[in-house]
């Protein structure tokens, strides 16, 4: 030890987990000692966020992540011009997912429900456009579980007058028309992302329009 110098090292833990999803929160007691120093102080540290390993993506090798990070999908508009401009138009009406984080449904939630509460069947899809909905149909702010009413927004190809251009609010879903291989493109990269940041079952996300 150098007066002016700086000290590092590195830490290890290894647990196994009895589940699929297995979580530790981990702190460290440190102690110095130094021949011309009579006494140091211990001192601990417990600020790490927690750590979270697991396995429950099949098609993917185990993986872990620090618990109390942030994470974001994000979508250009260049490849997805039709889907950027609903999510934006959505956000900017006050639905979740910029600002306020998103949640992966629960286990033994149905996607399906949402889905088909926000794009019912009786909704029309002009030729070569499929139906998007926002929050995502994978989401407990979905239109289903997270209920209130529809809107939909200029350009979006929907004249149901339970679909509002202009509402306003946290709370309901948003439905727009847009081209079926960017939607399907779309919903690729959100499943890829679910699985690539280890996103589960109530994690929370957001949403990042670039």
């Amino acid at each position: 030890m150098q007066a002016g110098k700086t000290l590092s090292a590195e830490s290890y833990y290894n647990w196994t987990g009895k589940t699929t999803r297995s979580s530790q929160s981990l702190s460290w007691n440190l102690t110095v000692k130094h021949p011309k120093v009579a006494q140091i102080l211990p001192f601990s540290y417990a600020g790490a966020s927690p750590v979270r390993c697991d396995k429950e993506y099949k098609s993917y090798s185990a993986g872990c992540i620090m618990t109390k990070g942030q994470v974001a999908i994000g979508y250009d508009k260049g490849p997805y011009p039709s889907f950027a401009r609903h999510v934006s138009e959505a956000q900017k009406s006050g639905l979740p997912g910029k600002t306020t984080a998103l949640k992966r449904l629960k286990a033994g939630q149905s996607s399906a429900k949402n889905r088909s509460k926000a794009c019912p069947s009786r909704l029309k899809r002009p030729s070569g456009l499929s139906c998007d909905e926002y929050p995502f149909a994978s989401t407990q702010q979905g239109a289903y579980y997270g209920g209130g009413a529809g809107r939909t927004f200029s350009k979006c190809n929907i004249a149901d007058k339970s679909y509002p251009v202009g509402a306003k609010g946290a709370k309901g879903y948003s439905a727009c028309m847009i081209p079926q291989k960017e939607n399907s493109a779309a919903g690729s990269d959100l499943s890829k992302f679910f699985k690539e940041s280890r996103v589960l079952t109530g994690d929370p996300f957001y949403v990042q329009i670039l």
